[in-house]
């Protein structure tokens, strides 16, 4: 079960809308039977997300990764009740360092002046992902599943990113965002593997 209440924004305008769903690389060729529900509620939060920011999207690891990453100046309606950061996270390939699958990939928001990270602190460790068994990772499979890994662990849910930065807008004023990562606490070497990265700016009225 993932939280996809930002998807909302997309849906407000009503009439027929498109998913695509990706499961696996075109190399892959294993057939999957699959079956997606939705949920929707009210929770009475008083709120709902209207408008829906895209902003990175990853790709290739290496030493260029964070000089293609844009600078975004953003406006944000003065009606706004509420703003929040959100990003899917997983990091492919066994390249440079085992990265970027199994090392641990730092990634930096910058949002005006205040800086959030994620970290893959259970990437390369020999049983990060037995941990997650509790909390959707399916066991024992074919391979090496039980080993900690950057951002995802096989067949479970990703679990998105968020963090609430209403408090760093100023209304009126447009907010300026930037990205980048870092292994360790430097730019990533050349050849460290594939990062898929899903982000938004969400704008709740």
């Amino acid at each position: 079960v993932v939280d996809a209440s930002h998807l909302l924004a997309e849906l407000k305008e009503g009439g027929q809308r498109h998913l695509r769903y990706n499961i696996s690389p075109s190399w892959n060729p294993q057939a999957y039977m699959t079956q997606m529900d939705f949920r929707f509620s009210n929770r009475d939060k008083g709120m709902r997300p209207v408008e829906l920011l895209p902003l990175w999207s990853g790709g290739g690891l290496n030493s260029s990764y964070n000089d293609n990453q844009p600078t975004f100046e953003l406006s944000i309606p003065e009606s706004a009740k509420h703003v929040e950061l959100r990003a899917i996270i997983t990091g492919h390939g066994m390249d440079n360092g085992n990265c970027a699958e199994f090392c641990n990939h730092k990634h930096y928001f910058q949002v005006n002046d205040s800086q959030y990270k994620k970290n893959h602190g259970a990437a390369g460790s020999s049983e990060g992902c037995i941990a997650e068994i509790e909390n959707g990772m399916v066991p024992n499979q074919g391979g090496t599943w039980w080993f900690g890994r950057g951002g995802w662990c096989p067949g479970q849910q990703v679990e998105p990113f968020i963090q609430d930065v209403t408090s760093d807008w100023v209304p009126g004023e447009e907010m300026k965002l930037a990205y980048e990562v870092k292994i360790g606490f430097t730019d990533p070497p050349d050849n460290s593997g594939n990062i898929a990265l899903s982000s938004w700016l969400v704008v709740y009225e």
